[in-house]
């Protein structure tokens, strides 16, 4: 929820320490400004199947990157893109 309320205004966060004192959670984040990598942080999310008879589960990723070659970039010849994942079948 952090991280997703960061990457609306273009931000990435890293984890450092999390503490659990008592009763209340403290979080302590580094803040970075990365564009690009707020495109790369929907690879990090998915939603959770979970089978109601074996307790097993099974995760979904919401997204995905795809790695095009084109003729445009000189230096590497490599583009990627980021693509939301179909619905499970």
């Amino acid at each position: 929820m952090i991280s997703q309320m960061a990457n609306r205004h273009g931000k990435v966060i890293e984890p450092w320490v999390s503490l659990s004192v008592d009763f209340y959670v403290r979080l302590f984040i580094r803040v970075r400004d990365s564009p690009i990598e707020c495109h790369r942080s929907i690879v990090k999310y998915s939603s959770v199947y979970q089978c109601i008879d074996c307790e097993s589960y099974w995760l979904q990723p919401l997204g995905r990157e795809v790695t095009e070659i084109i003729k445009t970039d000189v230096k590497t010849g490599k583009y990627k893109k980021y693509k939301q994942q179909g619905k499970p079948g």
